[in-house]
């Protein structure tokens, strides 16, 4: 069978539902995440960063795009298992996703943040895995996230070891 072509079939009202809550779990992490970012910002701004950080505005326009693309791609691997595998992985990436925020910029640590981007960089792959397995457009959506995720990890390293 073609993973696309795979879907479990769900109510309309349920599939509103689960739309939603994929919806709103996206916005509640990435609002707690903005707000550790804030609170670590002044920190932030004093570190030594690597020559290929990008501008500040960066990182807004693109974790928009990419929680737009996470919170869909959760709900069409939802949507067309049969188990429960790509949702509990994407749950599993997003609560580290957050973490990272925490510890990075909340406990102001890059050596965490370096250790929890490597968990979230295989918490993605395995999500991305689970999602190709039952959905092809799932998965692509969060290719660009795992590329990000790679992104952040060479700069939380580069982070770590200029400061």
């Amino acid at each position: 069978m073609h993973a696309s072509t795979v879907h479990r079939s769900h109510p309309l009202g349920e599939s509103v539902v689960a739309a939603l809550i994929f919806a709103v779990a996206t916005v509640a992490v990435a609002g707690i995440g903005s707000l550790a970012t804030s609170s670590g910002r002044d920190w932030y701004d004093t570190l030594e960063k690597p020559g290929f950080t990008p501008p500040d505005a960066t990182f807004g326009v693109v974790w928009t795009v990419l929680y737009l693309l996470i919170a869909i791609a959760g709900w069409l691997a939802w949507r067309a298992s049969a188990t429960t595998r790509p949702t509990v992985w994407w749950g599993v990436q997003m609560a580290l996703n957050l973490l990272w925020t925490a510890v990075f910029f909340g406990l102001r640590s890059p050596v965490g943040g370096t250790v929890v981007v490597a968990a979230l960089i295989a918490a993605v792959v395995v999500d991305l895995r689970e999602s190709a397995r039952v959905d092809t457009t799932a998965a692509v959506l969060l290719f660009p996230y795992l590329v990000w995720c790679c992104f952040a990890a060479a700069l939380t390293v580069g982070v770590a070891v200029l400061n």
